[in-house]
């Protein structure tokens, strides 16, 4: 239906029908469209999925912040939507920034500086989108925090620790030459 999700069976990666043992590291690939030892189509599929799994993390902290902390309403889900794609743009380029110009004060206060931040962040998305709203500073900061746990949790338990890729064994054989 559109959708094609990667799943690791044994030592395949499974990609709606095609299997590639290539993206699990163990040989080299040999189907036609693959370049190398890397499967091209799998590799961007699971890249595509990587991309959106951090804005449906979101969302679910978003959610639980406006079930948890008093002071924050969501309206409708395509406000929910609306206030997702705004937090991934202003975390990706704002945050940075401020970071950067606000350095001394995070160090001063041993990181406390970046909850400020994120909770500035959550105040004026809560200002910028009608529909969601965000009561003051202090709900901020519990919506803040509350995203920053949801996410943190849901990318160890879901992301967890991904295999080393090994390169495929070869038999030395008699030609090889080392060139120093």
């Amino acid at each position: 239906l559109g959708i094609v999700v990667p799943i690791r069976v044994n030592e395949y990666v499974v990609l709606g029908r095609r299997r590639c043992r290539a993206l699990a590291g163990l040989v080299h690939c040999k189907h036609h469209h693959c370049v190398g030892a890397r499967c091209r189509t799998v590799e961007r599929e699971v890249e595509r999925l990587d991309a959106h799994r951090g804005n449906v993390e979101t969302a679910l902290g978003v959610m639980l912040a406006t079930r948890i902390v008093p002071g924050i309403t969501c309206q409708d889900g395509a406000t929910l939507v609306v206030v997702v794609l705004l937090l991934s743009f202003f975390n990706a380029i704002l945050k940075p920034l401020m970071v950067l110009f606000t350095l001394p004060f995070i160090l001063v206060t041993l990181g406390l500086g970046v909850v400020v931040i994120n909770a500035l962040l959550f105040l004026l998305v809560g200002r910028l989108v009608e529909g969601f709203h965000v009561a003051g500073f202090w709900p901020a900061v519990g919506g803040s925090l509350v995203v920053s746990v949801t996410n943190l949790l849901l990318s160890v338990f879901l992301r967890g620790r991904r295999p080393t890729p090994r390169a495929p064994r070869r038999g030395k054989r008699p030609d090889d030459v080392i060139d120093i």
